[in-house]
């Protein structure tokens, strides 16, 4: 099937709106490099500034391990998650509902450090668990996305921009822990952003054609692909046939 010369800026526009669930995914798994040391009991006995507690009362080595490595278990709970959900739900909401996780994973976070409870070890594992959930998804479902809505002759450079978009996650999130000049609840508020950015965009970009042909709704495929190519029509009528 043939298709006439597009303007493609809605191809780079749903590759970056998916692709910041992937920058969350960066900075889910470089959290733990510049908030660990703040969040220790001897943080004050290094003398490093911004400690998230009063001398004494951090979380101890032991304890900062789990909440670092917890989040590799939510991660694996978002793998049969995310793949039950892409059959059923689709591609994009997919994406969307794996962003309510990872916000309210890091709202978690920041909980403690606001309110000094008693149960902050509990709710710094909750908080890792939960934006491993949300973080998980996000290693498979933007490449399955890009591939159904990119056409082939920029397919490939756009299936490169989740793992150019997670080292961007990476390095953002990782570069607060330079001389510890940011705060851990300042450092959690600003990795709410991506999920949330990513689900408002998400919510203005149709299904992927792919998917709701699947499903039998040949109307709303066709229309999607409409909106990705901005608006040109096929060449060929036949898409329902040829896709």
């Amino acid at each position: 099937m043939k298709i006439s010369q597009t303007n493609r800026w809605p191809q780079y526009l749903a590759t970056f709106a998916a692709t910041m669930g992937s920058f969350g995914l960066g900075t889910g798994i470089g959290w733990s490099s510049p908030t660990l040391p703040l969040l220790l009991d001897d943080c004050h006995d290094n003398g490093i500034a911004n400690c998230a507690f009063k001398a004494g009362d951090g979380i101890e080595p032991n304890q900062a391990k789990w909440v670092s490595g917890i989040f590799n278990l939510g991660a694996m709970v978002a793998s049969a998650m995310t793949g039950i959900l892409l059959t059923k739900v689709g591609r994009k909401w997919a994406m969307i509902i794996n962003c309510v996780p990872m916000a309210l994973g890091y709202f978690c976070l920041m909980l403690p450090l606001w309110l000094d409870p008693g149960f902050k070890v509990a709710l710094f594992l909750v908080g890792r668990f939960l934006t491993g959930v949300g973080c998980g998804g996000f290693a498979l479902v933007p490449p399955l996305f890009v591939g159904e809505v990119s056409e082939t002759a920029i397919r490939g450079s756009l299936g490169t921009c989740m793992h150019l978009m997670l080292i961007f996650g990476k390095v953002f999130v990782s570069s607060f822990g330079i001389r510890h000049a940011v705060s851990v609840d300042v450092i959690s508020g600003l990795c709410i952003v991506p999920p949330l950015a990513c689900a408002a965009m998400l919510s203005f970009i149709p299904e992927t054609p792919y998917f709701l042909i699947t499903r039998g709704k040949v109307s709303e495929a066709q229309s999607a692909l409409h909106w990705f190519k901005n608006g040109k029509e096929l060449i060929d009528n036949r898409y329902p046939k040829s896709l």
